[in-house]
């Protein structure tokens, strides 16, 4: 057998395993961690191969830093708030049914988001600063996923990554490519 014939009997393998669809839960809830975000996320049927995926994040930080300048050095602390949703429409795939009972899926879909941010900047010797915004995103998702559903367990756990392609905020229009790995946990039922 030579290379080509290899190669041809390798991809008919895959395709025929791809095309394989999985049962799609009716519901999944649980979290998404990724990027120093955390993101409560529901994921919803809609027949046997298609889903649609609803995210919560949120992220509160506060920096200290110091400042540098004239007439001496101070420290000043800048709080960091935001809070967002995300929705994305995917098809769903099971990748092999004989490979690990049949619980590894993949999927992929469009989708976007609304964020609403604010940073506060506070000065020991001068006013603090103010900004906020929101940011509009639009782009798609890719992940894959193990069901232990087929170990009799509901849980299904997953890493994706959600890929930004246009940005617009109240600070200016972005378009450019964002990339967001994380780590998902959830129950279904």
């Amino acid at each position: 057998m030579n290379l080509r014939s290899i190669i041809i009997a390798a991809a008919a393998v895959a395709c025929v395993g791809v095309a394989v669809n999985a049962e799609v839960h009716p519901h999944a809830i649980g979290l998404r961690f990724g990027g120093g975000w955390g993101e409560i996320n529901y994921q919803m049927g809609m027949g046997s191969d298609n889903r649609l995926e609803f995210g919560l994040s949120g992220h509160s930080s506060r920096d200290n830093s110091r400042y540098y300048g004239y007439p001496y050095n101070r420290n000043y602390w800048t709080t960091h708030n935001s809070l967002g949703v995300y929705g994305a429409y995917q098809w769903y795939w099971n990748i092999s049914p004989s490979f690990a009972r049949g619980g590894f899926n993949w999927y992929v879909g469009p989708g976007g988001g609304v964020g609403f941010w604010s940073n506060t900047t506070e000065y020991p010797d001068r006013q603090n600063d103010n900004n906020s915004g929101i940011n509009i995103g639009v782009g798609g998702q890719i992940g894959i996923e193990y069901d232990f559903n087929v170990l009799g367990a509901p849980l299904v756990l997953d890493i994706d990554s959600r890929l930004g392609i246009i940005s617009l905020s109240t600070t200016g229009v972005g378009i450019g490519v964002g990339f967001d790995l994380a780590l998902g946990f959830r129950y279904t039922f």
